[in-house]
């Protein structure tokens, strides 16, 4: 690690990281919220015990996905039988209040973090314009060279996976069209009235034949190139 570049990185994308996982914890601690509300006034007859229907009811009107409610419904639902009985639903709301809670704290570290980053010296110090921890010129320009070639290396492979996969595509459709092509030619010989069935079952089992052989064919030219 060439000294001082830790020190002197640039802090605004750190800063701008900051924001949007303070901004997605947040987005889960609201769900978390809508979630305690809505199972709060989901026992409609006041029995002290929920149904899956009540739960669904009222989470779905929370946009919740079916896969979501089956799954926070089942956690819970330990004897199985549909139904949140009154220890059960003590154990979600008290397993939803640990995760919010883990949460609050999780947003209050993540915005410390950001105040501190926001706080630091900005890029100037890379360049040597700052104070403390400086990168000499030359090093900061062999550090840039070398990002360089990687972002080229890398933007290489990357060209070279997406050749394979526009290539895989092709085959894909041609093997697809060969199908396609082949099921007809398979259909109209079964439906063909001047071939009695064996002669129908020869000529099917003959074109079977073919297509395994240039499928063998197409293979091996694949795996040669």
């Amino acid at each position: 690690m060439i000294s001082g570049v830790e020190d002197a990185t640039p802090n605004f994308p750190n800063v701008h990281r900051g924001y949007n996982n303070i901004l997605g914890k947040l987005g889960k601690r609201d769900k978390i919220q809508d979630i305690q509300n809505a199972l709060r006034i989901a026992d409609f007859d006041g029995d002290k015990k929920l149904s899956y229907q009540e739960v669904r009811q009222q989470l779905k009107a929370r946009n919740l996905s079916e896969m979501e409610i089956e799954m926070l419904f089942a956690k819970y639902d330990v004897d199985g039988n549909r139904e949140l009985d009154e220890k059960e639903m003590q154990q979600m709301f008290a397993d939803l209040e640990g995760q919010k809670l883990q949460l609050d704290d999780e947003i209050n570290n993540q915005q410390s973090m950001v105040a501190s980053d926001s706080s630091r010296p900005p890029t100037a110090a890379v360049y040597g314009r700052g104070n403390g921890s400086n990168v000499p010129a030359d090093e900061f320009n062999v550090l840039t060279r070398r990002v360089d070639r990687m972002e080229h290396s890398i933007g290489s492979i990357v060209s070279k996976i997406d050749a394979v996969l526009v290539k895989m595509e092709g085959m894909e459709k041609a093997k697809v069209k060969r199908r396609e092509n082949m099921n007809k030619i398979l259909n109209s010989i079964s439906e063909s009235e001047n071939l009695d069935e064996k002669a129908k079952r020869q000529q099917m089992e003959q074109l079977v034949r073919e297509e395994l052989q240039r499928w063998d064919s197409d293979q091996s030219l694949n795996m040669r190139r």
